[in-house]
């Protein structure tokens, strides 16, 4: 094997694992994204079940009020 074919194959492999990596890395992190996203969003739903309960409680006691 020549010298230059040798630095070639070298380099082509470093590129090639830092690909596999980087590719790795990025599925990680998705994957963290994705979490933390869907724990947002159930957080999101959560204050909403309390403002609706609590816009609820105030018609409540406008009525027992008008009443």
């Amino acid at each position: 094997m020549t010298r230059r074919r040798h630095w070639a194959l070298l380099i082509v492999s470093i590129l090639a694992l830092t690909l596999v990596i980087v590719f790795i890395a990025g599925r990680i992190t998705t994957s963290r994204h994705r979490r933390d996203l869907m724990f947002g969003i159930e957080q999101l739903d959560i204050l909403i079940d309390d403002a609706r309960g609590a816009v609820d409680g105030a018609d409540a006691l406008y009525d027992e009020a008008a009443a």
